[in-house]
């Protein structure tokens, strides 16, 4: 059992003789505005300043000796498939102590949460963005984990979970295979980098003691000089380290501890903005970004890597000219001008003065004071801004509503499960492979589909799409999904299967979404009935989301699904790798260039009786009148529907198809008058079961 004590406000640990064998003293911190987190054992301290990195710090201990056994940290927001394979792999009755480090909710998935939920935690459930977490669990524990955010000191019996108890049966974890992924061209960050700390120096050149963050800048005499940037007493840019040189040198430091995070040099008199536009979208919140030029820098720096200088606290960033001297010190979210910043111009083509500075950075981000930097608009607002997406719709420029001013600040980010007893559901462990066309306004509005599915897992999607189209990258990044280009774009769906089954080398099937589609809000939450069964049932090979034959005026029983002989794969389904490998693999890049148009030898799968998907016409076929029937409208599911059984097996499927049949009522063909069929089909309709209604329509 837990007994509370007094909350202490310490930063240290200590050894309290009250609290003794067998119990241990614990405290905990989570992350505050102006504090790193750290957690105490005892008098030993957890999670120190310098080593604790981005994403979940933890600790494992033995559950009855309090032996600290395994520390670990994870990268989040690249794949939480590590952290969640650890967990998994602790003995029964383990302790954990963990603690969030940055801004990362949002890239803890639900099977990262259940995880940590099999150690007691609650909380971890609704832990969203611009929060800190903290928990205190043990393996088997059920409901009674500490979760804080907040400091607690508390006395703990080193309890031991029940002999005998129920271990939890994990599913398979899936998640992207980084190489796999790298090799096929796609991006697979990981905020693991390598900075090589140069020469020591004391208070970076100051005279008097820094107890902050001591810094140093030098932007050189001449073009045979060398950029200087030094951080905490270290050198971060000098000669021959970290590739200093012409153009920008820029680290990124994390005020809390004073370590610095990633460094990285773009020579913007030669090469374009973009690398920089990317690195500075990718530092993270919270984080201190620090910029030293050398030589030239202007020629080449664009108008979005400006803003963003500028949205960081950059009041001269703008005059900026050819071979200036400029250092900059700044933050995302930063309400005014950054104190720390200087800027030379120079005479003619001559250098400019060199900027030659060293200064104590004060780490509480919350006491800079600059200049009020008056901007307008709602950039005073107290709702945070959504950088990344106004960033996005100034460069893109047809998006319409999603860059307007009401919604352009509305974080992206997918739907909250309601029902906790979802959390493990397979379907949140399905790849999901997107086909994107060559319109990014409709993958916009399919991947705002996706982001309301209940439950989604954005480590399990990625984007394929046509390399000549570098903006469906940047609308992927957007929405915290990964992206794949692709060469050829005939063959763009054999293209996505491909890479979906070769990046998830462990998953047994792969959900395929084409191009030009919207998803119904209950899309997924279909396919999680229907996979079990595709999994289960050998004489299955796809599960379809859209009907053909679904029009308004033929179909409208949600509950409904179909076992059709066979059915091409038709714009958004889930398809087993047995089928890929036996035959999709093998065809041609004609197999599927066309919605449909598949040269299976045979298939056989689940149809809705009402699409989860919206197809737009222009994507069904031009409305001619030879083909004017098929193009009619047809409906779509809105809301979770619970399905009926008979599906699930060949036998009780057939059977009750008999049944209905049997039951339906007839309609003779001699009897159906020209100028009436629609009001006699009508009838017939209202008198029996729609179900029963087409097999009747079909048969006539």
């Amino acid at each position: 059992m837990l007994y509370k004590n007094t909350l202490f406000i310490l930063d240290s640990c200590s050894y309290d003789p009250s609290c003794s064998s067998p119990r241990i003293l614990f405290r905990l911190h989570a992350e505050t505005a102006n504090s790193p987190p750290f957690a105490c054992l005892n008098d030993i301290k957890f999670f120190d300043g310098q080593h604790i990195k981005k994403g979940l710090n933890l600790v494992s201990l033995n559950g009855s000796t309090g032996d600290v056994e395994l520390s670990a940290s994870f990268d989040v927001a690249a794949s939480d498939g590590e952290l969640i394979s650890w967990l998994r792999s602790l003995p029964p009755s383990s302790l954990i102590v963990g603690v969030s480090f940055g801004d990362v909710a949002e890239r803890v998935s639900a099977d990262a949460r259940a995880a940590l939920a099999s150690f007691g935690a609650v909380k971890v459930a609704d832990w969203r963005g611009s929060s800190s977490y903290a928990i205190l669990g043990q393996h088997g524990l059920q409901q009674h984990a500490y979760e804080v955010v907040s400091w607690l000191s508390n006395c703990l019996d080193l309890f031991l979970a029940s002999p005998c108890f129920a271990m939890v049966v994990y599913i398979a974890l899936l998640r992207i295979d980084p190489e796999k992924m790298a090799a096929l061209g796609g991006d697979f960050r990981n905020a693991d980098q390598n900075v090589k700390l140069g020469k020591e120096w004391k208070w970076c050149g100051m005279t008097t003691p820094c107890d902050e963050i001591s810094m140093h800048f030098f932007t050189g005499e001449h073009k045979d000089d060398f950029p200087r940037l030094c951080v905490g007493g270290r050198m971060v840019f000098d000669h021959d380290l970290n590739g200093a040189g012409r153009g920008l040198n820029l680290v990124s430091i994390e005020p809390k501890t004073g370590r610095v995070s990633s460094v990285a040099h773009f020579d913007t008199y030669q090469d374009e903005s973009s690398a920089l536009e990317e690195w500075l979208e990718n530092v993270p919140l919270g984080e201190v970004m620090a910029v030293v030029s050398f030589d030239e820098a202007s020629n080449m720096l664009s108008d979005m890597a400006k803003r963003i200088f500028y949205e960081m606290g950059s009041s001269m960033i703008h005059r900026l000219k050819f071979r200036a001297s400029w250092y900059f010190i700044g933050h995302k979210g930063l309400a005014a001008y950054s104190p720390f910043e200087d800027l030379n111009i120079p005479s003619g083509n001559s250098w400019a003065k060199p900027i030659k500075t060293s200064l104590c950075l004060p780490k509480k981000l919350d006491t800079w004071r600059g200049r009020s930097s008056n901007r307008k608009g709602g950039e005073a607002s107290t709702r945070p801004l959504n950088l990344p997406r106004r960033h996005f719709c100034l460069k893109h420029d047809r998006h319409g509503e999603f860059c307007s001013g009401t919604r352009i600040d509305d974080l992206i980010s997918p739907k909250a499960l309601s029902d906790r007893d979802r959390i493990g559901d397979p379907v949140f462990n399905m790849p999901i492979v997107v086909a994107a066309g060559l319109s990014t306004d409709s993958l916009r509005v399919c991947l705002e589909s996706l982001m309301e599915q209940e439950g989604l897992n954005t480590q399990m999607i990625i984007v394929v799409y046509d390399k000549e189209y570098p903006e469906n990258a940047d609308l992927s990044s957007l929405f915290h999904v990964k992206s794949l280009p692709m060469n050829a774009s005939d063959a763009l769906i054999l293209s996505a299967l491909s890479a979906a089954f070769a990046v998830f080398p462990s998953a047994t099937s792969v959900a395929v979404i084409e191009e030009d589609i919207r998803l119904s809000p209950d899309w997924l939450f279909y396919l999680s009935q229907t996979l079990p069964v595709l999994l289960a049932d050998n004489s299955i090979d796809v599960v379809q989301t859209f009907n053909p034959s679904g029009f308004v005026d033929t179909s409208g029983d949600p509950s409904q699904v179909y076992r059709i002989e066979f059915q091409p794969p038709l714009y958004s389904y889930v398809i087993t790798r047995k089928k890929y490998e036996q035959e999709i693999n093998l065809l041609s890049i004609e197999c599927c260039s066309k919605p449909g148009r598949w040269l299976m030898s045979s298939s056989s799968s689940l149809v809705p009786d009402v699409s989860r998907i919206f197809v737009s016409h222009s994507s069904l076929g031009d409305p001619k009148w030879s083909n004017a029937l098929f193009v009619r409208p047809r409906t779509f599911s809105r809301e979770n529907t619970i399905l009926n059984r008979e599906y699930q097996s060949e036998e009780a499927y057939d059977n009750s198809v008999a049944s209905q049949i049997v039951a339906a009522s007839r309609l003779s063909l001699s009897a159906v008058e020209c100028g009436a069929w629609k009001r006699q089909f009508a009838d017939v309709i209202s008198a029996s079961n729609r179900f029963a209604t087409n097999a009747l329509l079909l048969s006539m």
